[in-house]
């Protein structure tokens, strides 16, 4: 649960002085969707992909070729993926910046449950479709554009 987590967290952030701020609700969103990014990642990069850049090497290329023109136009796909997974999880997320955010930080989702509480049941219809949006946007911008030109 991303509240426990943040809880464990959270006594290593008031020492370090990022509870309630900006940076350490970034920092918490970094080390909740770095390891799902990490296990699709892992699967992803495998012998094939170590034989490509071998061959690259073999061919004369040096590691920054081999990586911008060969390793990134070849794992679009997958880097869209993750990308999508890693801002949908962290776009959503409640608990870990309610709790770690001290109430100090508010993102669109704090104050969708914020109205909600509240009772203001407009404004909250209003966040919620607002919440909703980018993840919306960029589901079409992937079907429409991206995976088109994938296939």
């Amino acid at each position: 649960s991303p509240v426990i987590y943040a809880a464990c967290l959270y006594f290593y952030f008031v020492k370090l002085k990022l509870a309630g701020s900006l940076g350490g609700v970034l920092i918490g969103q970094l080390a909740i969707t770095f390891p799902f990014g990490l296990i699709v990642f892992t699967s992803y990069w495998n012998h094939h992909l170590k034989n490509l850049e071998e061959l690259v090497a073999t061919l004369g290329g040096n590691p920054l070729q081999t990586l911008w023109r060969v390793l990134v136009p070849v794992s679009r796909g997958i880097l869209l993926v993750v990308f999508f997974q890693v801002f949908l999880i962290s776009w959503f997320e409640y608990g870990l910046t309610s709790f770690l955010g001290v109430g100090k930080v508010q993102t669109l989702t704090i104050k969708v449950y914020q109205y909600l509480y509240e009772g203001n049941i407009y404004f909250s219809a209003l966040a919620a479709c607002l919440l909703i949006l980018p993840p919306t946007v960029l589901f079409w911008v992937n079907k429409r554009f991206i995976f088109r030109s994938l296939a």
